[in-house]
């Protein structure tokens, strides 16, 4: 598939956007981990979203869920487990597997953390129109469902690249 040149640079700046964002965002997330009060690092709370949005599951569904190796979800999973936030529980499918399941606690933590995330928002998104932010809304939810639905071939195509 080619892509016209005029197409290339709305491309580009896209991509310095997205550069941009990520940038601003790792370092709110820096932030707010080096003042964490709850013990563990940002991207076990990624599996506690998971938990608690999509209920119990297997350590490989939920690497899967959150496009990780299995042996880090594990690892980051025992932390949680380990903090009081996370446990485990039989497989109703299949009781000689185990299923990750969110506490109380963990599920009474998710709602703190997505309260202060909300509230971040808020202040970013005040001075926006609420047409506007329904757009960013739809757009952000279109571009992340792309990136989703071209894992594979974006995968393959890093990959390809740092073999050259």
């Amino acid at each position: 598939m080619s892509i016209a040149p005029d197409a290339r640079v709305s491309t580009g700046q896209v991509s310095a956007q997205v550069v941009r964002l990520m940038r601003q965002l790792g370092s709110l997330k820096a932030q707010a981990a080096a003042h964490s009060r709850h013990g563990a690092d940002w991207s076990a709370y990624v599996l506690l979203f998971h938990l608690v949005q999509d209920g119990p599951m297997r350590s490989r569904d939920l690497a899967t869920s959150v496009a990780a190796d299995p042996s880090t979800v594990s690892r980051q999973a025992a932390t949680l487990v380990d903090l009081g936030l996370v446990e485990r529980r039989p497989d109703p499918a299949d009781r000689r597997a185990v299923q990750l399941a969110a506490t109380e606690r963990g599920e009474e933590l998710f709602r703190r953390i997505r309260a202060d995330r909300e509230a971040m928002f808020d202040i970013v998104l005040a001075d926006w129109s609420d047409g506007d932010v329904e757009q960013l809304t739809c757009l952000l939810t279109r571009f992340t469902n792309d990136i989703e639905r071209h894992r594979p071939l974006l995968t393959k195509t890093l990959t390809s690249r740092e073999s050259r």
